[in-house]
């Protein structure tokens, strides 16, 4: 039997059509048996819900420690690496200097020795930063403390040696203060486990998990890291979870699909693909999902007042007195 439409009978008409056989949307559109149109609205809610409902999946709670409040000032983060710092980069001279001034946050690079010594030290190689050359893999802590040094463009420093210090020294001159840490994993992707684990293993011994914030462009070196501190600690996004974190939120879509995986702050540039990355909706839409908000790395007088602005949590500054200016300027 033919299914008859809406557009075949009369209103006043009963009539029994066969077109549940139809696919839903045609059959729930045009024809006129209210069992059909049942089934079909009940089939359209069901993937309505697997579509916007299932796929959410929120960030470790993490974040939240890095989130300042309405109303508060961003964290003051003092960026580890630049050759404009007052003292040398990725040196326990600058991160004294940067705590010194009051900063909120040390952020640092990590890279591994030969005997597995997790240090502050930015390039995988020596040969641009320091007087060495080759591998950081191929040389030991021991070796490294004789021979590296990263003073070589401050007069201040000629005939001292200054080298990278370990990450666990820092944690030790720190960890009894109130400075977060912010590191970013710089290694090759082959040494993610035991960076990983020794890592981790280092946050417990100083019992610093709560105020650190670990950062990779490598999603392998994040997962690594995540399974072996159990998500214990908050971690910004590898290159593919912060655009998948951001994009719902430039669309609008996040309040029904939002899948930013285990990410739980939001570390930013300034502008992206078009976008300008400062609008306060995203901070807000990112606080909404339990996320902080970080920029990097802001030197300029007004792009640090309009990032203020936004309501972020957290700037990453080579300039920290300049952001301490104009924080004070802003009345905080």
């Amino acid at each position: 039997m033919e299914p008859l439409y809406l557009a075949d009978v009369d209103d006043k008409q009963a009539v029994e059509v066969n077109c549940c056989s139809r696919p839903c949307f045609r059959c729930c559109c045009k024809c006129c048996t209210p069992k059909c149109c049942v089934l079909s609205f009940l089939g359209f809610v069901g993937l309505v819900g697997i579509f916007f409902i299932g796929p959410r999946m929120g960030p470790s709670r993490f974040g939240e420690n890095w989130i300042v409040g309405d109303g508060n000032a961003p964290y003051v983060i003092s960026h580890g690496d630049c050759p404009c710092l007052p003292e040398p980069a990725n040196s326990m001279l600058w991160f004294e200097h940067a705590a010194g001034l009051g900063v909120d946050a040390l952020e640092f690079d990590l890279q591994i020795t030969k005997d597995d010594v997790l240090i502050a030290f930015h390039d995988r190689e020596w040969d641009k930063l320091t007087n060495a050359t080759g591998l950081v893999r191929d040389m030991t802590f021991a070796e490294m403390e004789r021979t590296v040094d990263v003073s070589g463009s401050y007069e201040k420093y000629d005939g001292f040696l200054v080298s990278p210090p370990s990450i666990e020294s820092i944690f030790e001159r720190f960890s009894g203060t109130s400075v977060k840490f912010n590191v970013e994993i710089k290694t090759e992707i082959e040494l993610k486990d035991i960076v990983a684990e020794k890592l981790c293993g280092l946050l417990k011994d100083y019992g610093v998990e709560g105020r650190m914030l670990v950062a990779s462009f490598d999603s392998e070196s994040l997962v690594a890291f995540r399974q072996k501190c159990g998500h214990a600690v908050a971690t910004s996004g590898s290159a593919e979870e912060t655009e998948n974190a951001l994009i719902p939120i430039l669309l609008g879509l996040d309040r029904w699909w939002f899948r930013p995986g285990y990410l739980s702050v939001l570390q930013l540039p300034l502008e992206g693909a078009g976008f300008d990355l400062t609008d306060k909706k995203i901070v807000e839409r990112a606080h909404a999902h339990g996320m902080a908000v970080q920029y990097w790395v802001v030197n300029d007088e007004d792009e640090m007042r309009k990032v203020i602005k936004s309501g972020a949590d957290g700037i990453l500054t080579d300039e920290v007195e300049k952001l301490m200016g104009v924080m004070e300027e802003m009345g905080y």
